[in-house]
Protein backbone atom coordinates (compact mmCIF):
# COMPACT_ATOMS: atom_id res chain seq x y z
CA UNK A 1 0.00 0.00 0.00
CA UNK A 2 2.66 2.48 1.04
CA UNK A 3 4.89 1.60 -1.71
CA UNK A 4 2.65 1.83 -4.27
CA UNK A 5 0.02 4.61 -3.31
CA UNK A 6 1.98 6.93 -0.48
CA UNK A 7 4.10 9.79 -2.02
CA UNK A 8 7.93 10.20 -0.02
CA UNK A 9 7.05 13.10 0.94
CA UNK A 10 4.62 11.66 3.66
CA UNK A 11 6.92 8.94 4.83
CA UNK A 12 9.82 11.76 5.51
CA UNK A 13 6.83 13.95 7.65
CA UNK A 14 7.02 11.12 9.61
CA UNK A 15 10.15 9.08 9.70
CA UNK A 16 13.93 9.04 8.89
CA UNK A 17 15.59 7.54 6.30
CA UNK A 18 17.40 4.26 6.85
CA UNK A 19 19.51 2.41 5.41
CA UNK A 20 19.82 -1.05 5.85
CA UNK A 21 22.86 -2.66 3.94
CA UNK A 22 24.18 -6.39 3.68
CA UNK A 23 27.16 -7.32 4.99
CA UNK A 24 30.11 -5.70 3.61
CA UNK A 25 31.61 -8.46 1.36
CA UNK A 26 28.46 -9.30 -0.26
CA UNK A 27 26.54 -7.28 -3.05
CA UNK A 28 23.96 -10.38 -3.61
CA UNK A 29 19.84 -9.32 -3.10
CA UNK A 30 19.60 -12.27 -1.18
CA UNK A 31 21.58 -11.25 1.35
CA UNK A 32 19.81 -7.53 1.10
CA UNK A 33 16.10 -9.08 1.80
CA UNK A 34 18.07 -11.44 4.66
CA UNK A 35 19.07 -7.93 5.98
CA UNK A 36 15.45 -6.43 5.88
CA UNK A 37 14.24 -9.35 7.38
CA UNK A 38 16.45 -9.70 9.79
CA UNK A 39 16.29 -6.04 11.22
CA UNK A 40 12.46 -6.25 11.41
CA UNK A 41 12.45 -9.49 13.08
CA UNK A 42 15.30 -8.05 15.65
CA UNK A 43 13.46 -4.49 15.94
CA UNK A 44 9.35 -5.04 15.30
CA UNK A 45 9.22 -8.59 15.88
CA UNK A 46 7.47 -11.59 13.82
CA UNK A 47 4.18 -10.09 14.04
CA UNK A 48 4.80 -7.75 10.58
CA UNK A 49 0.70 -7.17 10.49
CA UNK A 50 1.41 -5.37 14.27
CA UNK A 51 3.91 -3.30 13.13
CA UNK A 52 1.62 -1.85 10.05
CA UNK A 53 -1.17 -1.55 11.92
CA UNK A 54 1.39 1.00 14.76
CA UNK A 55 3.29 2.42 11.61
CA UNK A 56 -0.88 3.44 10.19
CA UNK A 57 -2.11 4.78 13.18
CA UNK A 58 1.29 6.73 13.36
CA UNK A 59 0.98 8.55 9.95
CA UNK A 60 -2.50 9.32 10.42
CA UNK A 61 -1.58 10.92 13.86
CA UNK A 62 1.05 12.88 12.89
CA UNK A 63 -0.02 14.11 9.19
CA UNK A 64 -2.73 17.04 9.01
CA UNK A 65 -5.93 16.57 7.08
CA UNK A 66 -5.12 18.61 5.06
CA UNK A 67 -1.92 16.42 3.65
CA UNK A 68 -3.44 13.05 3.58
CA UNK A 69 -6.03 14.52 1.63
CA UNK A 70 -3.28 15.44 -1.28
CA UNK A 71 -1.10 12.71 -0.68
CA UNK A 72 -3.97 9.97 -1.47
CA UNK A 73 -6.08 12.44 -3.87
CA UNK A 74 -9.33 11.54 -1.50
CA UNK A 75 -12.27 12.75 -2.87
CA UNK A 76 -14.19 15.32 -1.01
CA UNK A 77 -17.01 13.94 -1.14
CA UNK A 78 -18.88 10.89 -2.87
CA UNK A 79 -20.58 13.19 -5.22
CA UNK A 80 -16.77 13.81 -6.52
CA UNK A 81 -16.26 10.45 -7.41
CA UNK A 82 -19.06 9.81 -9.96
CA UNK A 83 -18.01 11.74 -12.98
CA UNK A 84 -14.44 9.07 -12.70
CA UNK A 85 -16.50 6.22 -12.32
CA UNK A 86 -19.10 7.20 -14.97
CA UNK A 87 -16.10 7.75 -16.90
CA UNK A 88 -14.88 4.50 -16.37
CA UNK A 89 -18.22 2.82 -16.96
CA UNK A 90 -18.79 4.42 -20.46
CA UNK A 91 -15.70 2.73 -21.87
CA UNK A 92 -17.26 -0.69 -21.15
CA UNK A 93 -20.80 0.43 -22.90
CA UNK A 94 -22.65 1.43 -19.77
CA UNK A 95 -24.97 4.56 -19.13
CA UNK A 96 -25.11 5.55 -15.80
CA UNK A 97 -28.37 7.14 -14.51
CA UNK A 98 -28.10 10.53 -13.46
CA UNK A 99 -29.86 10.26 -9.63
CA UNK A 100 -29.50 7.73 -6.81
CA UNK A 101 -32.38 5.17 -7.51
CA UNK A 102 -33.99 3.55 -4.42
CA UNK A 103 -34.04 -0.59 -3.97
CA UNK A 104 -36.37 -1.68 -1.45
CA UNK A 105 -37.48 -1.58 1.43
CA UNK A 106 -35.51 1.52 2.48
CA UNK A 107 -32.30 1.07 0.38
CA UNK A 108 -30.86 4.16 -2.52
CA UNK A 109 -28.08 3.07 -5.14
CA UNK A 110 -25.44 5.52 -4.80
CA UNK A 111 -25.03 4.92 -8.99
CA UNK A 112 -26.76 3.09 -11.31
CA UNK A 113 -25.45 1.83 -14.62
CA UNK A 114 -26.99 -0.35 -17.61
CA UNK A 115 -26.57 -1.88 -21.00
CA UNK A 116 -29.36 -2.95 -23.15
CA UNK A 117 -28.75 -6.59 -24.80
CA UNK A 118 -31.52 -8.26 -27.36
CA UNK A 119 -32.43 -11.56 -26.97
CA UNK A 120 -33.63 -13.46 -29.73
CA UNK A 121 -37.18 -14.91 -29.29
CA UNK A 122 -39.97 -17.48 -31.13
CA UNK A 123 -43.29 -16.39 -30.94
CA UNK A 124 -46.40 -17.01 -32.71
CA UNK A 125 -47.13 -15.52 -36.06
CA UNK A 126 -50.02 -13.20 -36.26
CA UNK A 127 -52.22 -13.63 -39.12
CA UNK A 128 -55.35 -16.36 -38.15
CA UNK A 129 -53.34 -18.47 -41.33
CA UNK A 130 -49.87 -18.64 -39.25
CA UNK A 131 -51.66 -19.60 -36.17
CA UNK A 132 -53.68 -22.08 -37.58
CA UNK A 133 -50.83 -23.60 -39.27
CA UNK A 134 -48.63 -23.20 -36.13
CA UNK A 135 -46.30 -20.81 -38.07
CA UNK A 136 -43.80 -18.28 -35.60
CA UNK A 137 -41.64 -15.35 -36.23
CA UNK A 138 -38.31 -14.40 -34.61
CA UNK A 139 -37.95 -10.73 -32.36
CA UNK A 140 -35.55 -8.92 -30.75
CA UNK A 141 -36.52 -8.89 -27.54
CA UNK A 142 -34.94 -6.47 -25.14
CA UNK A 143 -33.04 -6.68 -21.91
CA UNK A 144 -31.21 -4.69 -19.74
CA UNK A 145 -28.10 -5.59 -17.72
CA UNK A 146 -27.55 -3.56 -14.22
CA UNK A 147 -24.85 -2.82 -12.37
CA UNK A 148 -25.48 -1.22 -9.06
CA UNK A 149 -22.11 0.75 -7.29
CA UNK A 150 -22.10 2.26 -3.34
CA UNK A 151 -19.26 4.36 -2.94
CA UNK A 152 -17.47 4.93 -0.11
CA UNK A 153 -14.83 7.67 1.08
CA UNK A 154 -12.92 8.04 4.25
CA UNK A 155 -15.27 10.73 5.72
CA UNK A 156 -17.79 7.77 6.09
CA UNK A 157 -17.96 6.78 9.90
CA UNK A 158 -16.76 3.02 10.88
CA UNK A 159 -20.12 1.76 10.44
CA UNK A 160 -20.34 -1.71 8.77
CA UNK A 161 -19.71 -1.18 5.37
CA UNK A 162 -21.24 -3.99 3.96
CA UNK A 163 -24.75 -3.92 5.81
CA UNK A 164 -26.32 -2.69 1.88
CA UNK A 165 -24.71 -5.42 0.24
CA UNK A 166 -27.42 -8.05 0.35
CA UNK A 167 -29.57 -5.61 -1.38
CA UNK A 168 -27.36 -4.73 -3.97
CA UNK A 169 -26.81 -8.47 -4.77
CA UNK A 170 -30.60 -9.08 -4.39
CA UNK A 171 -31.11 -6.80 -7.38
CA UNK A 172 -27.69 -5.76 -9.75
CA UNK A 173 -26.27 -8.37 -11.83
CA UNK A 174 -22.99 -7.29 -10.90
CA UNK A 175 -22.49 -4.85 -7.85
CA UNK A 176 -19.50 -3.23 -6.49
CA UNK A 177 -18.12 -1.22 -3.81
CA UNK A 178 -15.70 1.94 -4.61
CA UNK A 179 -13.34 2.76 -1.43
CA UNK A 180 -10.34 5.06 -1.50
CA UNK A 181 -7.08 4.08 -0.47
CA UNK A 182 -7.28 6.66 3.00
CA UNK A 183 -10.48 4.91 3.62
CA UNK A 184 -8.62 1.77 4.04
CA UNK A 185 -6.18 3.27 6.08
CA UNK A 186 -8.49 4.93 8.67
CA UNK A 187 -10.86 2.10 9.21
CA UNK A 188 -7.28 -0.32 9.98
CA UNK A 189 -6.36 -3.80 8.72
CA UNK A 190 -9.15 -5.69 10.77
CA UNK A 191 -12.11 -3.99 9.77
CA UNK A 192 -10.69 -4.12 6.18
CA UNK A 193 -10.27 -7.59 6.18
CA UNK A 194 -13.83 -8.38 7.85
CA UNK A 195 -15.33 -6.00 5.71
CA UNK A 196 -13.57 -8.15 2.23
CA UNK A 197 -14.96 -11.18 3.93
CA UNK A 198 -17.85 -10.43 4.27
CA UNK A 199 -18.04 -9.22 0.35
CA UNK A 200 -16.83 -12.15 -0.65
CA UNK A 201 -19.43 -14.10 0.46
CA UNK A 202 -22.14 -11.79 -0.65
CA UNK A 203 -20.71 -11.74 -4.11
CA UNK A 204 -20.15 -8.36 -4.24
CA UNK A 205 -17.06 -6.49 -5.65
CA UNK A 206 -14.56 -4.35 -4.21
CA UNK A 207 -13.00 -1.96 -6.41
CA UNK A 208 -10.18 0.85 -5.00
CA UNK A 209 -9.78 4.48 -6.37
CA UNK A 210 -8.95 8.20 -5.65
CA UNK A 211 -10.35 11.02 -7.26
CA UNK A 212 -8.72 10.38 -10.49
CA UNK A 213 -9.07 7.09 -11.67
CA UNK A 214 -9.71 3.80 -10.73
CA UNK A 215 -6.63 2.30 -8.94
CA UNK A 216 -7.82 -2.01 -9.39
CA UNK A 217 -9.50 -4.64 -8.12
CA UNK A 218 -9.89 -5.79 -4.75
CA UNK A 219 -12.36 -8.32 -5.24
CA UNK A 220 -14.13 -9.31 -8.32
CA UNK A 221 -18.28 -9.32 -8.67
CA UNK A 222 -20.32 -12.55 -8.91
CA UNK A 223 -22.62 -12.24 -11.41
CA UNK A 224 -25.87 -12.76 -10.03
CA UNK A 225 -28.98 -14.09 -11.68
CA UNK A 226 -32.07 -10.86 -10.93
CA UNK A 227 -35.48 -12.13 -11.06
CA UNK A 228 -37.65 -10.57 -13.61
CA UNK A 229 -39.72 -8.72 -10.97
CA UNK A 230 -36.82 -6.88 -9.41
CA UNK A 231 -35.36 -6.27 -12.98
CA UNK A 232 -38.60 -4.35 -13.88
CA UNK A 233 -38.33 -2.45 -11.52
CA UNK A 234 -35.07 -0.94 -12.11
CA UNK A 235 -36.54 -0.73 -15.14
CA UNK A 236 -39.56 1.28 -14.35
CA UNK A 237 -37.27 3.57 -11.92
CA UNK A 238 -35.18 4.47 -14.45
CA UNK A 239 -37.61 5.02 -17.23
CA UNK A 240 -36.45 2.99 -19.31
CA UNK A 241 -38.54 1.94 -22.77
CA UNK A 242 -38.73 -1.68 -23.63
CA UNK A 243 -38.74 -0.69 -27.37
CA UNK A 244 -37.72 -3.56 -30.09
Amino acid sequence: MFAELTPAWILRAVVDEMRILPRPDSNNPRALRRSVEGYVERNLGKLESHFCTNFVDFVLNAVSERDLNVAYKEPASEAAMKPMVRRRLALDGFTVYPKEVTIPPNTRADMVAYVRHFDTVECPAEGRLDRFLGRTKTIRKPHYEFLGIELKTAKRSKDPMYRQASVYTDYFDNSFTVITPLTVLRHGYIAINKFIEKMAVEGMGILLANRSKILGTILKSERKKVSPRKNQHLVKELGLKARH
